[in-house]
């Protein structure tokens, strides 16, 4: 077999690889909270809800507490778990910033773990804006 072939034979998958991971690298939200954002209780007030939204919306079986504003707040993402049915589930939320300096929430990703198997998917799953609060993207 002449060497392009095989040179060919084992560069497209190569390729393919490095296409599939630099092309959903950073699909996830990114933005974080503004320093004044981040000591609005309006703002906090605000995340809670969206994520309570979300919540109802997606029909989650996460519980929402202040708490999880905190944790948006310091890093711009949250996970949050529920078991149903025998299947633990994770959802990941994170801030995406729009429109200059505005924020939404948006669910990113769903794990989904039985013994032994995961699956993970990763997609636009639900949003929703928070308009009391300001990002950086």
């Amino acid at each position: 077999m002449p060497r392009w072939l095989i040179v060919l034979v084992l560069l497209v998958p190569v390729l393919a690889i490095v296409w599939i991971v630099v092309a959903t690298r950073g699909y996830g939200p990114g933005a974080k909270l503004r320093a004044d954002s981040v000591a609005d209780p309006a703002c906090r007030s605000a995340l809670v809800a969206g994520l309570d939204k979300l919540r109802v919306d997606l029909g989650l079986g996460i519980d929402v507490i202040p708490a999880d504003a905190g944790a948006l707040a310091a890093t711009g993402a949250l996970d949050k778990s529920y078991v149903r049915d025998g299947v633990r589930h994770t959802a990941s939320f994170g801030l995406d910033g729009y429109g200059g300096d505005m924020c939404s929430l948006r669910m990113w990703s769903v794990k989904e773990e039985t013994p032994g198997a995961t699956h993970k998917r990763s997609g636009a799953f639900g949003h929703v804006a928070v308009d009391a609060c300001r990002c950086d993207p």
